[in-house]
């Protein structure tokens, strides 16, 4: 989805009313921040480089903000790296931000394979790039980083510097294509022939909370420290919860 004639026509827009509107580009401007990459070849750079491109761009963006009265920011949520999946944004520099609101616009696969067509040379096939949308969809990953503490600028691998988690609505979880039958969940009771398999759309039906503990768990490091971790995790079912005395911050996802 190519947003910059809606930008453009947006600004135009602004200024025809009188409005002080900055727009950022954040891709845009990582290339004016390093004049020496190709274009179309940014996410060749190794990734510790491009953590450190993101965030001296939010910081420009960060004083703009306090310069001008309304900032538009236009980003990726994520970004592919090699064989990876990452955010493409610090969470101190988006809560520094604190934006009014955000708006979250997602490609359909027709238009993302012919942009790979026109502007990159990548192999891709339909199951590519269905897969790459719906990890789009960092929801798990997102509070698997909160309870690792990955959302902080204190992170340490080997410390437990996460925050404590409440998920609501498990039971509301949806899945596409024909997961709810063909994931499978297997349990072991210890004895011979003790195995036992159960479909995700049983498990749901049975505990819906054990469907988040099961994926976030897979999304921390394997070791003891990740048990721990794992204790800071809150699911429930439904709306209600036990911990409203605790001020918990919503995090819409």
């Amino acid at each position: 989805m190519d947003k910059g004639p809606y930008l453009e026509a947006l600004r135009a827009e602004a200024v025809r009313h009188g409005q002080d509107v900055v727009f950022c580009h954040v891709g845009k401007m990582m290339y004016a921040e390093a004049p020496d990459v190709p274009a179309g070849r940014i996410l060749n750079l190794p990734i510790t480089r491009l953590n450190a491109l993101r965030r001296s761009v939010f910081k420009e963006i960060l004083r703009l903000a306090d310069q001008h009265e309304h900032v538009v920011v236009n980003s990726h949520a994520t970004f592919r790296w090699r064989h990876g999946l990452f955010s493409a944004f610090d969470f101190d520099q988006i809560k520094a931000l604190s934006a009014d609101f955000y708006i979250t616009l997602l490609d359909n696969a027709e238009s993302i394979h012919q942009r790979l067509l026109r502007d990159h040379d990548l192999d891709h096939t339909l199951k590519d790039i269905m897969v790459w949308r719906e990890e789009e969809l960092l929801s798990t990953e997102i509070i698997a980083n909160i309870i690792r503490g990955r959302n902080k600028p204190t992170y340490t691998a080997h410390v437990d510097t996460g925050d404590y988690v409440v998920v609501v609505n498990a039971e509301k979880v949806v899945l596409t294509g024909k997961k709810e039958e063909k994931n499978e969940y297997m349990s072991f009771s210890g004895f011979v022939g003790g195995e036992r398999y159960r479909s995700l759309r049983q498990v749901r039906e049975r505990r819906p909370e054990f469907l988040i503990m099961h994926a976030v768990k897979g999304m921390l490091p394997k070791n003891r420290l990740a048990a721990r971790m794992l204790t800071k995790l809150r699911v429930f079912a439904g709306t209600k919860h036990p911990h409203e005395a605790n001020n918990p911050v919503k995090i819409s996802v």
